[in-house]
């Protein structure tokens, strides 16, 4: 089964995403922000959450990052 293109489908049935996010640019900003924040975390907590300490701090800087 493919996914349909946005374009096709019947706008009815779309997500409005104005509501969220003025503009698409808006958007692929955050998703680039997301992008960096993941690659980030991934290079200071890979193989590294092995205590309490560490854990902790990795899900405050991700509770930062959703905020």
């Amino acid at each position: 089964m493919e996914l349909a293109k946005r374009d096709d489908v019947p706008v009815e049935l779309t997500w409005d995403l104005s509501l969220i996010y003025p503009t698409e640019e808006a958007m692929l900003a955050d998703a680039q922000k997301m992008k960096e924040l993941s690659l980030s975390m991934e290079a200071s907590y890979k193989g590294n959450l092995t205590d309490a300490a560490t854990i902790n701090h990795c899900l405050d800087d991700y509770q930062e990052s959703t905020v």
